[in-house]
């Protein structure tokens, strides 16, 4: 498959995110998910709880950690299979650093949480979103746009494949009947071709014995006109709006003659995202190594369902907000959010979580890109 693509080619010719990524960009069809109250459980840094809606059904961790940070994970209750985790991208995944919660609070419609350094979790109930809050302001919405999107696994449905039955090659005029005897041959062949034409292009086996099984949240900065991070792209620093262009892609490879000011993927691939103003910084590691799409927008917060809760606080009408809609094709979602409040304690937060890199020797550096040998160099 081509990587210098654009978003019409891919949905084409990569079966298992293309549609995904156009199921996910819909407008319509979203149904709401809400938390069922009697299944929250908390102990003194972890909540448990079930989320529901008229598809399935699915499980909801929230866990906090040391140093200002919080993760969140979605995944289904009773899954065919377990789903992939990128845990060895972590420092020491298996022993992160928990915080106890200052004080929970479980009401009929929502749940609020007070966190470390000031910061305030509230759980809305009918329909599922959260709200991060910060010195008394709201500050960062989960699945305020209401597009958590989450493909669960499901079993082939044999009833469902085309059934040719007893004389469907057969044709009858009068007294004269027309029989095709290799029709059921061909058809065999025809689907076994299509199968394995998919397979080839689409690169993912799964899909065929499991379904497609993409998932996908938006994340709302509110009082933020800016966002950073999602490496490595030929693009701004500033992560440009999406509205009406191809998304930015996250995916490991390595382009030849890349274009610049795109959002096509470029060598690395790191879901952090970095949201900066004078006041506070705030941060979210998307942990899903599948192939990703992110799309950003801006817009202000006065249109929408934060304006109730934003009028609590801010006095301006026009508050600036930036909102990004992660897409993956396959994991589970696992977010860690890192509330700062300065860009050095971002760093240190997501340092903490994923470790350090070190530094390349600065040293003599040869490209071997159509380079037969060292007299050409």
């Amino acid at each position: 498959m081509l990587y210098e693509e654009t978003t019409n080619d891919v949905k084409w010719t990569d079966l298992g995110l293309g549609l995904g990524f156009m199921r996910h960009r819909q407008i319509a069809n979203k149904p709401e998910y809400e938390i069922i109250q009697s299944t929250i459980a908390l102990n003194d840094s972890v909540i448990t709880a079930e989320l529901q809606n008229v598809i399935n059904r699915l499980r909801l961790i929230v866990v906090a950690l040391d140093d200002s940070k919080l993760r969140l994970i979605i995944d289904e209750t009773d899954g065919i299979r377990a789903r992939f985790q990128p845990l060895d991208a972590l420092k020491d995944a298996t022993n992160l650093k928990t915080s106890k919660f200052l004080k929970v609070e479980i009401q009929e419609k929502l749940t609020l949480i007070v966190l470390e350094n000031t910061a305030k979790l509230l759980l809305n109930h009918k329909p599922f979103r959260m709200d991060f809050s910060m010195y008394d302001e709201i500050v960062l919405s989960v699945n305020s746009a209401n597009l958590l999107k989450f493909e669960h696994y499901r079993l082939k449905n044999e009833s469902s494949e085309m059934n040719d039955g007893e004389g469907f090659w057969e044709e009858t005029f009068k007294a004269y009947k027309d029989t095709k005897p290799f029709g059921r041959i061909f058809i065999c062949y025809f689907k076994s071709f299509i199968f394995i034409y998919t397979l080839i292009h689409s690169g993912n086996f799964r899909n065929f014995i499991l379904g497609s099984s993409s998932v996908g949240l938006d994340f709302s900065f509110i009082g933020y006109k800016y966002v950073y991070g999602l490496p490595e792209h030929a693009d701004s620093f500033v992560l440009k709006s999406t509205k009406g262009i191809d998304p930015y892609r996250l995916y490991n490879l390595d382009v030849f003659e890349f274009e610049v000011n795109n959002q096509m993927s470029l060598y690395g691939s790191v879901p952090f995202l970095m949201a900066h103003n004078k006041e506070l910084t705030l941060a979210i590691l998307w942990l899903n190594a599948a192939e990703t799409w992110v799309d950003i927008s801006s817009s202000t917060a006065d249109k929408g369902m934060l304006r109730a809760l934003v009028d609590k606080f801010k006095t301006s009408s026009e508050v600036p907000q930036v909102d990004a809609h992660f897409i993956s094709e396959s994991g589970l979602i696992d977010v860690f959010f890192m509330l700062g409040p300065k860009p050095s304690d971002i760093f240190r937060q997501n340092s903490a979580l994923t470790g350090v890199f070190p530094l390349p020797p600065v040293n003599f550096f040869l490209f071997i890109f159509n380079i037969l040998n060292l007299k050409f160099c």
